[in-house]
């Protein structure tokens, strides 16, 4: 039999024990947890959008997010949520630099949940020509004291995301290289979207945010994969083959004149 004194020790040692395992047992789960709620509350809903346009169903899980520029701040409610969160702030800046920022982290931000420059998002649906698939990213009001904002393309070729997350420009995150910023340009020119080659302007009223996916017909891309593989310029051979993705902002009847199908 063990004494009150052995036993006394015995049970002390067994709290001291668990305390220690709950104490590293909140030490290890307790980022996981912070993890999962914060999942649900922001990057989750991004994550399986990006998820959802990769099963190719036509179908996307994918908010959108409520966005309104004022003369002195821009703030925005994302999908599911109910209440708004300040996105930018006129500090020392104009109307206009604080509306570019927030302008140019939506492309940036609409991007990313469309799976990035090397997206794999939505099927192919045509056996020779394009097909064109948009997921609205974003609704963006103007407000009428904001004014009209300009020169968006400028700001995205000159200035870096805040924050020194990366050192190249907006234009350079939402481009591949030369070839592909003409492209992306001149996309925009052709189809009235921003950016383009052309000056842009927001005045006051109703825009969107949307990401956009060029997909080559099913034969088309088989062809350009058989020139890869014999073709002597594989760089060429290479920008042959491959769907293009891009993001824009445009005035919302854009979203029906521009693509073949919106999934969201």
């Amino acid at each position: 039999m063990v004494n009150g004194k052995a036993g006394g020790a015995s049970w002390g040692g067994v709290i001291v024990v668990g305390l220690i395992l709950l104490i590293v047992g909140f030490i290890v789960f307790a980022p996981l947890v912070n993890l999962v709620v914060n999942f649900f509350r922001g990057g989750g809903s991004a994550s399986l959008c990006t998820l959802s346009l990769f099963e190719g169903k036509g179908i996307a899980r994918c908010p959108i997010d409520d966005v309104v520029i004022y003369p002195d701040k821009v703030e925005i409610k994302y999908g599911g949520q109910k209440k708004y969160e300040l996105l930018a702030e006129k500090k020392t800046s104009t109307t206009n630099e604080m509306a570019n920022e927030a302008l140019a982290k939506m492309l940036l931000t609409c991007l990313g949940r469309g799976g990035g420059l090397n997206s794999r998002a939505f099927s192919r649906s045509r056996w020779f020509s394009s097909d064109i698939v948009c997921m609205e990213c974003a609704q963006i009001n103007v407000n009428v004291e904001a004014g009209t904002i300009t020169e968006l393309k400028g700001y995205l070729e000159t200035n870096k995301p805040k924050g020194g997350i990366s050192d190249k420009t907006y234009m350079d995150l939402l481009t591949k290289n030369q070839q592909h910023r003409q492209a992306y340009l001149d996309f925009g020119t052709r189809t009235e979207l921003i950016p383009s080659n052309t000056e842009s302007r927001f005045a006051p009223g109703d825009y969107t945010a949307f990401f956009v996916g060029i997909k080559k017909g099913s034969f088309s891309n088989w062809v350009g994969r058989f020139t890869l593989g014999i073709s002597r310029n594989l760089i060429e051979a290479a920008v042959r083959n491959s769907d293009t993705y891009y993001t824009y902002i445009a005035v919302p009847s854009k979203l029906g004149s521009v693509c073949d199908k919106k999934v969201n």
